[in-house]
């Protein structure tokens, strides 16, 4: 019995310690090594992933960035264009502007020299009548020898027929209407009721001649003709 509390008694006193029996076990030594390269698999895979993710998210913000530049780019090259645009249609509408008021300018340049020259040339004041070349009794050759049956015209002048004392015939000469309108015609006709302070004006029809009737008008000689 004394021996027995003796042995029992040295196995107390001789029993290694737990973390002992823990690093003799060779089971110990391959679950802490196991558990360590486990924490170092799992730490790379995180950092693998946050490196991942961070340059996924880095991508996608260049991505966004490169669009929004180009955004902006064209948004800058649509608003030049449009300025340009707007540049030229103004210079365009200035340069409408100023041809047109040297355009005026020139009328009312060309108008002075012609009322200023007008008080040295002979002016009538005369009553037109109007006249074809098929009425009764017209050859449609003028005076002067125009043929006028297919035109109201020669030299590119209108023709009139007047009293060759008054205007003498190849004259050049200006008439004006009450309405406004006028015309060049050279003094090419004579008729025999176109007496004094009368003149007969070529036209192209019946019609118009009886429209136009018979008319108070200023005569104006721009050049002498030599008669007959």
């Amino acid at each position: 019995m004394a021996l027995i509390i003796v042995a029992t008694l040295l196995i107390i006193v001789y029993k290694p310690e737990s973390h002992e029996q823990l690093s003799e076990s060779p089971t110990g030594r391959t679950l802490e090594h196991t558990e360590y390269n486990g924490f170092d698999a799992l730490y790379a895979q995180v950092l693998e992933k946050k490196r991942q993710q961070a340059e996924s998210e880095l991508k996608i913000k260049r991505q966004q960035a490169l669009e929004e530049a180009h955004r902006l780019y064209e948004a800058k090259v649509a608003e030049e264009k449009r300025r340009i645009e707007l540049e030229r249609h103004r210079a365009e509408a200035e340069k409408l502007v100023e041809q047109k008021r040297l355009e005026s300018q020139k009328r009312k340049e060309q108008a002075q020299i012609s009322r200023n020259n007008d008080v040295d040339l002979t002016q009538f004041k005369m009553v037109a009548t109007h006249y074809t070349s098929s009425c009764n009794g017209c050859s449609g050759i003028t005076a002067t020898g125009y043929d006028v049956r297919q035109t109201i015209f020669a030299n590119g002048l209108r023709v009139i027929a007047v009293d060759p004392t008054v205007i003498a015939l190849g004259s050049i000469v200006r008439v004006e209407y009450p309405n406004g309108t006028s015309f060049k015609a050279i003094c090419a006709d004579t008729g025999g009721a176109i007496k004094g302070s009368k003149i007969d004006v070529l036209v192209a029809s019946v019609n118009e001649a009886y429209t136009l009737g018979k008319q108070t008008v200023k005569v104006t000689i721009l050049k002498n003709g030599k008669g007959r």
